[in-house]
């Protein structure tokens, strides 16, 4: 399905790391984010980030606070906290 835009450059890689830094370096853009298979992102996500980047320009990066979406009686996995 990501084939069918073209504004998208599907990467396929060999792990997360390795696809990370493909797209890295496939990028030409003044920015770059990334979307896993698993995310969920808020429709105003982007927004205020950027808002956020553009008021502080002493700040390099953002990010965001994480939340789990767990099957019934699963845990959250170890290392992670909520």
């Amino acid at each position: 399905m990501v084939q069918s835009y073209k504004d998208i450059k599907y990467i396929l890689g060999k792990g997360s790391g390795a696809s990370y830094n493909a797209g890295i370096d496939a990028g030409n853009g003044e920015l770059i984010t990334f979307l896993d298979y698993d995310d969920f992102w808020k429709k105003n996500k982007l927004t205020v980030q950027l808002n956020y980047l553009y008021q502080h320009p002493e700040i390099e990066y953002v990010i965001a606070k994480m939340r789990y979406f767990l099957e019934p009686g699963c845990n959250i996995p170890p290392g992670c906290r909520e």
